[in-house]
């Protein structure tokens, strides 16, 4: 079984470009997500320190597509993939998936390297040198983020699921995570929105059953698999001078 993931499509109400665009007509947007595993019930299952990171790659490293007001636009990107282990009846797992949203302006490329395997690959040996005080990792990987930004990106850009393996660490990996999401906020590109979902699977006797649950609409229900389940999220910025509606597909497939 295999769980996929893709931002369908994208429907924009309002857009404000940057002031200093004389027309103010069209907004650059992209994606940055992560996926990491909720921690089991189960003792000394280190399977639950799990993540993901990547981007969407479409106009990457630098840019992104772009939407004016009213636009409808496929994008199908990004797209993430996930083997799903075998789970016996009633085992379960669960996994978080934050989205972030993004328009597009001089620090892209930077962004989407916060948000590669690499980077979070080093944050993981940052935290455990630091023993895990966050000031501490942040320190050791700025250092290292300055002279290495660059050569992360390469072989990444073009892919259409970037973060292919995932980070294991002996620590819990989601303070890590909002630790990599803090740090990139503050230095990058003009920042709208999260939207975070939480995706539960769970073994039945003839394969398993999944929910999703979304920011606004709560859990969608158990389904079978395989199937599929589409969700609308309304995103803005702070300013509510852009305000679009993405669309997710979540699937599970055999």
């Amino acid at each position: 079984m295999f769980a996929h993931t893709t931002l369908h499509k994208i429907t924009t109400d309002t857009v404000s470009d940057h002031p200093f665009d004389p027309f103010n007509r069209k907004v650059e947007l992209y994606q940055t997500w992560q996926l990491a595993a909720l921690e089991s019930l189960e003792p000394g299952n280190e399977s639950s320190k799990w993540a993901r990171q990547g981007f969407s790659t479409r106009g990457a490293p630098d840019g992104a597509p772009s939407f004016g007001a009213g636009d409808s636009r496929y994008v199908v990107d990004p797209q993430i993939a996930l083997g799903l282990p075998k789970l016996s009846k009633g085992e379960r797992r669960a996994y978080r998936f934050d989205v972030h949203y993004w328009e597009s302006d001089k620090s892209s490329e930077k962004v989407r390297a916060v948000f590669s395997d690499t980077t979070l690959s080093y944050m993981a040996r940052a935290w455990e040198v630091a023993r895990a005080d966050e000031a501490k990792a942040l320190d050791l990987l700025t250092g290292w983020f300055d002279e290495n930004w660059e050569g992360i990106l390469t072989g990444l850009v073009g892919a259409a699921s970037p973060a292919a393996l995932g980070v294991i660490t002996k620590y819990n990996v989601l303070p890590l995570l909002d630790a990599l999401f803090k740090y990139v906020k503050n230095n990058g590109d003009d920042y709208h929105q999260m939207h975070r979902y939480v995706v539960e699977y769970q073994g039945k006797s003839d394969g398993l059953k999944w929910q999703v649950t979304s920011p606004s609409r709560g859990p969608s229900g158990w389904m079978d698999s395989p199937s599929k389940h589409q969700v609308v999220e309304n995103v803005s910025d702070a300013a509510n001078s852009n305000q679009y509606r993405a669309e997710w597909v979540f699937r599970v497939v055999d």
